[in-house]
This record gives structure tokens, C-alpha cells and sequence, in this order.
């Protein structure tokens, strides 16, 4: 007669369970391939179970297997919210819901074409169309897409356009059927390219789109898309892709569920935090605690004591266990390391048999260089043919600033990304400003400037401004958001600098001599035997009481100290002088330009902070009087600094050495 044998003190018997924290999900995952490595490595035979806590990890544990042949059986499902199709799906309906009658956002649209199952359901052609429309849209800086543009025969040929973008209002029916379309064209695609897991993963959605749509045909009460879009998110969190293999040896991979009534010699568990094992809370209910417990239904403690004994099931028979968590986990969400942790580390029994231990990746940081470009016989010809078409003022404050950012700026001639300003930028904003005040002001040049001549110049700015600004902004866009912002403020600048020039009016005599002139002059500097040039355009000159004056507008801050300087051996030494640097260079063109002028002053408009006036350039040496005047003297003394300058640019020893490295 067989007697039951009584509780099992399995468990208790020696075993090595190692608590590894690791910070972030994909370090989990490298761990967990290393780990397996060595274990297959030094028993090839071993039963080892991989088992996930954050069944999101698989495609990443996947990826971090070792390279070696082994047999793996996965027996759990892959959600299909963790593929990467599911971006696809999730950009589409982003796209169609954002539509508003100026047209689809141009974020969404640049999302949904650059989505790599885009590409693939797009040919070579189509595919050249659609980097078209991209630049289209960064090219006139479209914030919305309109439909007229895709009426050219450019783009509307191209067959998956017409199922992503249509001009009428999208209903739940219609806009899934045109999901299905797109399904349809991108399964043909990836059976031609092979891609089987994708098409795996793209039969489940075919599968769940089907099932939304005769689920729409049964309840035709949901026609609106934002009601196909949550039936959509509700449905997609419980699909799943389940995966095939020998149950028998090899490496087991697995959710914690599916370790049920299975032992294993070795078992490996990630994401063994809070809110994951156990699963906490979970999905909020209508019915309270305290009432689920009077009325005897399962509440989250009934959960937490499920996975409490699967976990410590699975832990029972093996020899080595390995328990990953997340180091790093949400602030807000709290899901510090499980509970279960804390319970082995203090548990009498088996804390002997518990090590812990928190590991990160090995980052390895090169050494600290100094990012400089030497002056090969190439680069110093490419300075010569700069120098015979003229360096501008502000290549020459770039120089100052970071030599290497000059190099790629004026010699590589590298332009910044270009891409869809959202918000006004400064240069852009900067040119509006320089365009309307060039258009207001051009009638009045040569004449001298009265109150009477100015005033009606007040009734155009918004006109003048608007114009300007459909440059860089559709029409459509000017009327709304912060475009609208940045246009009033623009007209506000404006108004308030031919406020200013009424007010200067009445005090001095003004003949506005020039507007947005450009010049350039050569530099008799005879340290070198090849010709120099300078040049730049100069936003105004004009004759204040019988004196040239040379002004610049600058739509930023200006401190005075920036054009206030104690010497001119500040100019070619210290950045922080580039403004004062720039007047100079412009008074040197405006004054080899014509023997007429002998002395002249330079001085800057602060549109921003235009109540405090027109800063001139100065020198105050000491408590000497402050110097505005610009002669033929100080010119001379500038030219001498501008050629110390220019040795130093030519100098084949010196290289353009980054700055911001060598701060590092």
C-alpha cells in the first residue's frame, strides 16, 4: 500500500540563485543571451528555461541569443502591440485623425511615409515620389499637407497614396477598407521580398482587420473613426503571434504562466519587478475592494498569490536560477524590484544559497581628442578662392567663435538639416524684419526723411509683413497659432522703429542714402601676394547732420559692451567683440567705396530694445571720452588687425581647431 509522501522539502534543497540587477529592458535581455551562453557552453544537454516577466521583451531576447546552433522552443505568444508593424497601423490612424480642413499635419504625414512598411509597399517610382513630397513639404514649409497638392500627376499616381490620403471626411467603414487596401498591397510586397516573420505578423492584423470589419457591418451605430480607432486599441491587446517548436530539450522560452508543472535545471526570470511579478492592481474596476470581498470575488491579492506560487514553484526543483531586474524603472510608476526579492534575501533557509549583485554594460568612452583639420595645400587654395570672392563679416566672427565651425560653414560649405520650422526661428524671423523694412523704406531713398514721409509707412506694415512672411509659410498658416504670434510681434517691431525715425526726424537732419547695398573691397595688405576681398551687404546707410552712418539692424539682445571696445586689439581676440567686428568691416567697404567720405560712424538698431537707441561703435581707453568717429586713421589701424587676422587663417601651421573640444 502506497503512502502519500507529505510536503516536499525540494525547495530547501541546495541550489544557486543569483539576483542580478540590470538597468533597462534590452540590458535584461544581452544579460539573459550571456547567461545562456555560458550555461549551454558548459552543459550543451542542460534544460534551461528562459522565462519573461515582460512578455514585450521577446523580440529583443530573440535578438540577443547566442550565434550558436541550439534548439529553442518559445511557448508563449508575441503581442502584436510589441511588433514593429504595429507603427505602421498606429501611424496611419494617427494620420487620418489629426486631419483638420487645412489639411494632414505635416508630422504625421512625414511619419507615415518615412515608416519602413511604407517604403516597402512603395516601387523604386513611388518610392522617389514619396521623398518628393517630403521635400515638398520642408521646401515650402508646410505645417499642413493640402489635398491640392496631391492632385499632380506626380503623386496621384501613385496607387497606396490614394488609400493613405483622401479629401473626403473618413468614416470607420470606409477608412478601414482603406487599411485593407494597404494590407493587401504590402502582403504582395513582402511575399516578393521574402519577408516571412513579417508576413506571419502581417496575416494576424489581416485577421483582426477582418474581424473589426464584420464586427462594424453588425453594429452599424460606430461610424466614426475615433470609435474604429479604440475598437482597434482595445483588440490589438489581447492578439497575440504564438510561435511553434520541440517541446523536448534545448533552451524553453517562456511567459511565467506557461511554467506551470515544468521543472528545469537551470531558470533564468527577467523583469522581476513590481507591477510585472507580480502583476500589482492591474486594470481598474467599477466594483470597489470591499465590496468584491463580501461578495467573495478575486481581488488583486488573489492575483499576487497566483504568481507568488508559480514563481516560487518554478524555483523548486532547479539547480541554478537566475532572477534579472530592472534597476532603472519608472519614477512615476514606482515597479521597484518584486517583492519576491527581498523575501529570499531574508529568508533563514536559503539566504546562504542567494547572492545579489547589480551589473551594467561595459561603455567603453574613447579618449578625449582635440577635433582639429590641418591646413593641407588643398584647403589653403580653397582659402585663396574664398579670398578672391570676399570673406563677409560674419565668416569672420565665425572664425573667432570656433575655427572648425568655419571650416565646415565656408570651406565644406556643410548646410544644417533642413526641416519644417514649427516655430518662427530667429534667422527667419530676422528676415521677415529685413524684407519689410527694405520694401516700407525703398521710395524714401536719396530723400530726407520727415515725419510726413513716415507716417503713411505705418499703414502698410501689416501687408508689407504678411507678404514676406507667405515666403516661408502658406497663406493658410498666417492666420492662426504661432505664426500669428510672430506676425503681430513682427508688426510691432516694425511700427515702433518708424515711431523711432519720426522721433530722430524732428532732432537731426537724415537723408537715407542706401538699403540691404552689398559691397566689396579688395585689402592692399602686403603681407600677401594674392588678393584679399571683403565683402557683405549693409542694411543701411545714411547721412545723419552732414555725417555718413553706417546701421545694422539686429533683432536680438545687444549690450552695449558689445560695441563699446577699450582697443581694436580686442576685435581679432575676443569673440564676445563680433558685433563691433562687423561695424567696422562694413564702415571699411562703405568707405573705400567713395573718396567722399572720409569719417563716418557705425551703429546698431536694437529692434528689440529700441527705446534705448542707436548704439555706435566707440573706443574708451581709460576715462577718456568715448570715440565714435571712424577715420581714415582707424581704418588704417583696423586694416593692420584685419591682416594679423588673416595670417592666422592662412598660417599652413595653425589648424582649424574646434573649440568646443578643446574646452572638453
Amino acid at each position: 500500500q502506497n503512502t502519500p509522501k507529505g510536503i516536499s522539502n525540494l525547495f530547501l534543497k541546495e541550489k544557486r540563485i543569483q539576483v542580478v540587477g540590470v538597468p533597462k529592458a534590452i540590458s535584461q535581455a544581452k544579460y539573459a543571451g550571456k547567461i545562456i551562453e555560458n550555461e549551454m557552453g558548459a552543459a550543451p544537454q542542460k534544460s534551461i528555461a528562459l522565462v519573461l516577466g515582460d512578455e514585450g521583451l521577446l523580440p529583443a531576447v530573440l535578438q540577443s541569443l547566442p550565434p550558436k546552433d541550439i534548439d529553442i522552443n518559445v511557448t508563449m505568444g508575441l503581442p502584436l502591440q510589441k511588433t514593429s508593424l504595429y507603427s505602421f497601423f498606429q501611424s496611419f490612424f494617427e494620420l487620418q485623425r489629426n486631419k483638420t480642413p487645412q489639411g494632414w499635419y505635416y508630422k504625421d504625414v512625414e511619419r507615415m511615409l518615412s515608416n519602413p512598411f511604407t517604403r516597402e509597399l512603395l516601387s523604386p517610382d513611388q518610392g522617389l515620389a514619396a521623398s518628393k513630397l517630403s521635400n515638398t513639404i520642408k521646401d515650402l514649409n508646410l505645417l499642413y499637407l493640402e489635398a491640392s497638392f496631391l492632385e499632380s500627376p506626380t503623386f496621384n499616381q501613385v496607387e497606396p497614396f490614394q488609400a493613405i490620403f483622401q479629401d473626403i471626411p473618413l468614416d470607420a467603414l470606409s477608412c478601414l477598407k482603406n487599411l485593407q487596401t494597404l494590407t493587401a498591397m504590402l502582403q504582395e510586397a513582402l511575399e516578393q521580398s521574402k519577408k516571412h516573420f513579417e508576413l506571419q505578423v502581417l496575416h494576424a492584423f489581416s485577421r483582426l482587420l477582418n474581424n473589426i470589419y464584420d464586427y462594424l457591418l453588425a453594429k452599424p451605430y460606430i461610424k466614426h473613426l475615433k470609435g474604429l480607432i479604440a475598437l482597434f486599441q482595445e483588440l490589438i491587446g489581447t492578439e497575440q503571434i504564438d510561435f511553434k517548436g520541440s517541446p523536448i530539450g534545448g533552451l524553453q522560452i517562456m511567459g511565467v504562466l506557461e511554467s506551470r508543472n515544468l521543472d528545469f535545471e537551470t531558470v533564468i526570470v527577467t523583469t522581476v519587478n513590481e507591477g510585472v511579478l507580480p502583476s500589482g492592481k492591474g486594470a481598474p474596476s467599477f466594483i470597489p475592494y470591499t465590496i468584491k470581498k463580501d461578495f467573495g470575488l478575486h481581488t488583486n491579492k488573489e492575483k499576487d498569490a497566483v504568481y507568488a506560487y508559480h514563481f516560487y514553484r518554478l524555483l523548486q526543483r532547479a539547480k541554478s536560477v537566475y532572477l534579472l531586474y530592472n534597476t532603472e524603472p519608472d519614477v512615476l510608476m514606482g515597479n521597484e524590484r518584486s517583492r519576491f526579492i527581498p523575501q529570499l534575501l531574508t529568508d533563514n533557509n536559503i539566504k546562504t544559497n542567494v547572492t545579489h549583485k547589480v551589473v551594467t554594460p561595459n561603455v567603453a568612452f574613447p579618449p578625449l581628442v582635440e577635433r582639429s583639420v590641418q591646413k593641407t595645400p588643398l584647403l589653403i587654395d580653397s582659402l585663396k578662392a574664398m579670398a578672391l570672392k570676399g570673406f563677409s563679416p560674419s565668416a569672420l566672427t565665425t572664425y573667432l567663435r570656433n575655427p572648425y565651425t568655419f571650416y565646415k560653414n565656408y570651406i565644406l560649405q556643410l548646410k544644417d538639416i533642413e526641416a519644417v520650422e514649427e516655430y518662427i526661428a530667429p534667422n527667419t524671423l530676422g528676415t521677415v524684419i529685413h524684407d519689410s523694412l527694405e520694401e516700407l523704406y525703398l521710395p524714401l531713398i536719396g530723400k530726407l526723411l520727415t515725419p510726413d514721409d513716415l507716417k503713411p509707412l505705418k499703414n502698410k506694415v501689416k501687408t508689407v509683413t504678411n507678404r514676406n512672411f507667405q515666403k516661408f509659410y502658406p497663406k493658410t498658416a498666417l492666420g492662426r497659432g504661432h505664426t500669428l504670434i510672430a506676425s503681430e510681434v513682427t508688426q510691432k517691431y516694425i511700427t515702433s522703429f518708424i515711431d523711432f525715425d519720426m522721433k530722430r526726424c524732428q532732432l537731426q537732419t537724415i537723408t537715407l542714402i542706401a538699403l540691404e547695398q552689398s559691397y566689396r573691397t579688395k585689402l592692399d595688405l602686403p603681407e600677401f601676394d594674392f588678393p584679399i576681398y571683403l565683402k557683405g551687404k549693409l542694411d543701411r546707410l545714411e547721412m545723419v547732420d552732414g555725417i555718413h552712418q553706417v546701421l545694422d539692424y539686429k533683432t536680438g539682445s545687444v549690450r552695449p559692451t558689445e560695441v563699446h571696445i577699450p582697443s581694436l586689439d580686442d576685435l581679432t581676440t575676443n569673440p564676445q567683440r563680433s558685433k563691433a567686428l562687423q561695424l567696422l568691416c562694413y564702415a571699411l567697404m562703405v568707405a573705400d567705396s567713395s573718396q567722399e567720405i572720409p569719417t563716418l560712424k557705425a551703429g546698431i538698431i536694437p529692434l528689440k530694445q529700441i527705446k534705448s537707441g542707436i548704439l555706435h561703435f566707440s573706443i574708451k581707453a581709460g576715462k577718456q571720452p568715448k570715440n565714435q568717429l571712424i577715420d581714415q586713421e582707424l581704418r588704417n589701424q583696423f586694416k593692420d588687425k584685419l591682416g594679423q587676422l588673416f595670417t592666422e587663417i592662412f598660417n599652413p601651421s595653425i589648424t582649424f581647431m574646434d573649440m568646443e573640444s578643446a574646452v572638453l
